[in-house]
């Protein structure tokens, strides 16, 4: 009977659960997006004490494994009190080392003389950054964002970790619930539900599909 009311209580919250993931991915994605620019138009326009330490820092931050980092973020989480929250499921992925070298290169690329003749013209930092440098960067962006949120999706690991809330649960921890049950398993649902939670990454890739595909015929021309 427990098991039972387990499934019929998976089943009833999927929509919850792809509400979920789907708002958990949008949220990285964007939030990843606007610190990889800002911080690659920093490194690149702005003259700071320590800024090569401080990239090469960042950088570094990708040779840690993610076995390394799960306690001591869970621990900090917890003293926050972001467990079975939004923030505990977004915040600790918004940085992105690879998204600042991408920006960073990306960056150095552009001549000088556009950040002059802006100069010149009175636009502030702000605005040379949202004028020129953000339509420059539209392709990087939707390759960005298409890497992080289909990253974000494929989460299994933390999600289960830091949220056991049916109300921060996600769609691969809700899936999981289907099949761990005593009772016979109905493949039904469970093939339903990973059809239903392959839509949003195929929406996303249809999308931003055009945006990558001019950016790697520029990239073959170059």
């Amino acid at each position: 009977m427990r098991a039972a009311r387990q499934r019929r209580g998976a089943r009833a919250a999927l929509a919850r659960l792809v509400f979920n993931m789907t708002l958990i991915s949008l949220a990285v994605a964007f939030g990843k997006m606007i610190l990889s620019v800002t911080a690659g138009f920093a490194f690149v326009y702005f003259d700071f004490r320590g800024k090569l330490v401080f990239f090469i820092v960042i950088f570094l931050t990708h040779m840690l494994p993610v076995p390394v980092r799960i306690v001591p973020t869970f621990q900090l989480m917890d003293q926050l009190g972001w467990v079975n929250t939004y923030w505990a499921l977004t915040i600790p992925f918004f940085a992105s080392a690879t998204g600042t070298l991408l920006f960073r290169q990306l960056y150095m690329t552009v001549p000088a003389s556009l950040a002059d003749a802006a100069r010149i013209d009175g636009a502030g930092p702000l605005q040379f950054l949202w004028n020129i440098i953000v339509p420059i960067s539209r392709t990087n962006l939707m390759a960005l964002f298409l890497i992080e949120f289909i990253y974000m999706w494929n989460q299994y690991l933390w999600p289960l970790i830091v949220a056991n809330a049916e109300t921060t649960r996600v769609i691969q921890v809700g899936l999981k619930v289907l099949i761990a049950t005593d009772a016979a398993v109905e493949w039904n649902i469970v093939m339903a539900g990973v059809v239903v939670a392959m839509i949003p990454p195929l929406i996303v890739l249809l999308l931003t599909q055009k945006s990558l595909i001019t950016g790697l015929s520029l990239f073959e021309e170059k």
